[in-house]
C-alpha cells in the first residue's frame, strides 16, 4: 500500500485504546485537524511508506515510516526509517517533534540509515509498560524477499529507543536469532510491520513477553517455495527470539497480526485474497509457552482484494445492559 503521506487520525485513537464512545467523541474534536507528518519532495519516485504508532508510556505518540530514495522495497537500493513524536492537546490539536512542516524532503528523526547496498524498512513496534523503551524489529539487508536463497536471505535488525522516542540506539543486527537459531530453511522472512504486543500476563526476568508476526519464505518442494507465518516471541526485548509452539500457524499466509487474548491464548490473522486467515495458539503453560496452533480458519469479506490490516483487543466495552465484554 502506497502512501504519498500519511496523517494520523484513526489511527491514534485505536493505538490509545479508546471506547467506541469515547473514540467518536474524540473523532469528533480532531475533525479537520489532520496534519501531514512525512513527505517527500519527489513522493512518486522517493516515496514514505508503511506507517508504524504507538503510544508512550508518557502519553505522547510515536509515528515511523520508511523513507525509500531507492523507490522500491528493501532488497532494491537505501531505505531509511524516520520517526517523529506527537503531543496531543485536549482540544485535539497536536504538535510534532521534530516540526510536522519540514522544509526537507526527510522530514523527522532518522532512526536506521541506509544505504546503496543496505536498506532498513517495514519496522513493527512495541512499547515496554515498564521502562517505556522502544523496540523496533524491521527488516534489513540487500535481499529483495522474493529472490532470497538458504544460502542468501535478507538481515533483521532490531533498534531500541528511549522512552521518549527522541533518542535511539544504532541499529543492531539480530539475524541470526530468526534464521540460524530458529527458522534454519527460510530463505526470507521480514516481521509484519505495525504492531507487536505485548503481553499482560507473562512477564520473565525484567520484561513481560513480546509477541510478533513473521512472514516466511521457504522451500515447499524441490521446484516450489510457499510463504508461511510464524509467530515469535522474545522475553528480553527483542535481543533473542523463539518459534512459538515450534510450528508454523498459518500454511500459504500473507503479512500478518497477532493479539493476546484475555486468557493468555495468542490470535494471530493473516491476509489473503477476498479475505483473512485465522488461528489460535492455546497454551497449556503460559511461563513456557508450550502449547499449540488450532486450524487455521478463512473468514471471506466481499471482493478480492487482500489488506494488511491491523488486529486490537478492546477491554471492557459495556452493552445497553451495563455488562462489560470484549471485543
Amino acid at each position: 500500500m502506497n502512501f504519498k503521506n500519511f496523517a494520523l487520525v484513526a489511527m491514534i485513537l485505536s493505538t490509545m485504546g479508546l471506547s467506541s464512545t469515547n473514540a467518536q467523541t474524540a473523532a469528533s474534536a480532531v475533525d479537520g485537524k489532520k496534519q501531514t507528518l512525512f513527505s517527500s519532495a519527489n513522493h512518486a519516485s522517493t516515496p514514505y511508506r508503511i506507517p508504524a504508532i504507538a503510544t508512550l508510556n508518557n502519553g505522547t505518540v510515536l509515528a515511523i515510516a520508511d523513507q525509500r530514495p531507492c523507490g522500491a522495497d528493501v532488497g532494491n537500493g537505501e531505505v531509511d526509517i524516520y520517526a517523529k513524536v506527537g503531543t496531543i492537546a485536549q482540544n485535539g490539536s497536536y504538535s510534532w517533534n521534530p516540526s510536522s512542516i519540514d522544509p526537507s524532503a526527510n522530514g523527522g528523526l532518522k532512526i536506521a540509515d541506509g544505504n546503496s547496498s543496505n536498506g532498513y524498512g517495514d519496522a513493527a513496534v512495541v512499547v515496554d509498560r515498564e521502562s517505556g523503551k522502544v523496540l523496533v524489529i524491521c527488516v534489513s539487508g540487500k535481499v529483495v524477499f522474493s529472490s532470497g536463497s538458504s544460502s542468501k536471505h535478507n538481515k533483521m535488525a532490531r533498534i531500541v529507543g528511549s522512552a521518549d522516542g527522541l533518542s535511539w540506539e544504532s541499529p543492531q543486527d539480530v539475524t541470526s536469532a530468526f534464521f540460524a537459531n530458529e527458522l534454519k530453511s527460510a530463505y526470507t522472512m521480514f516481521m509484519a510491520s505495525g504492531r507487536m504486543i505485548q503481553s499482560q500476563l507473562v512477564k520473565v526476568g525484567n520484561y513481560y513477553r513480546i509477541y510478533g508476526a513473521l512472514l516466511v519464505r521457504e522451500k515447499k518442494s524441490i521446484f516450489s517455495k510457499v510463504n508461511n507465518n510464524y509467530v515469535v516471541y522474545s522475553d528480553d526485548l527483542g535481543a533473542t527470539w523463539k518459534v512459538l509452539g515450534g510450528a508454523k500457524a498459518v500454511s500459504s499466509g500473507d503479512e500478518a497480526k497477532v493479539e493476546e487474548l484475555p486468557n493468555g491464548d495468542i490470535v494471530l490473522s493473516s491476509r489473503t485474497s477476498g479475505g483473512r486467515y485465522f488461528n489460535v495458539f492455546k497454551f497449556s503453560n503460559l511461563n513456557n509457552a508450550s502449547g499449540s496452533w488450532g486450524s487455521a480458519t478463512k473468514c471471506s469479506f466481499a471482493g478480492s482484494n487482500s489488506t494488511n490490516g491491523e488486529l486490537m483487543l478492546y477491554k471492557g466495552l459495556v452493552d445497553a445492559n451495563g455488562t462489560e465484554y470484549n471485543v
